[in-house]
Formats: structure tokens, C-alpha cells, sequence
């Protein structure tokens, strides 16, 4: 079998992964708008970033 056989039988991705889209929505945690991927994400990169644990000391 040829290398070029081989990758001619190999599965393509999907439309939809290579393709995705994007929906603009607010952050749960600042309300800045942001392009999202998805009812998954909900949260800025900016906000995702951030720690969100009580000890952490602010500044």
C-alpha cells in the first residue's frame, strides 16, 4: 500500500470542529461581552484567568 493510499482512507473531521461557531454572550463573572463557543462557556478568558479561590489575596 502507498503512503498516498493511506492517507486517502484515513476519517475527516467533522464540519463542525473545523468550522466553529461563535456567539456573542456576556461573562457570568463581569459582564463583558466575548465571543463564545458554546453554552459551555460562559466565562471570559479574562475571568477564566482569574483565581476564584476565598484565600487568595486580592490586588
Amino acid at each position: 500500500m502507498s503512503a498516498r493510499s493511506a492517507r486517502s482512507t484515513r476519517p475527516t473531521r467533522p464540519t463542525s470542529v473545523l468550522h466553529r461557531r461563535t456567539t456573542t454572550r456576556a461573562c457570568l463573572r463581569c459582564g463583558r461581552r466575548f465571543k463564545s463557543e458554546g453554552a459551555h462557556n460562559r466565562l471570559c478568558a479574562i475571568c477564566r484567568g482569574r483565581s476564584v479561590s476565598p484565600f487568595e489575596p486580592e490586588g
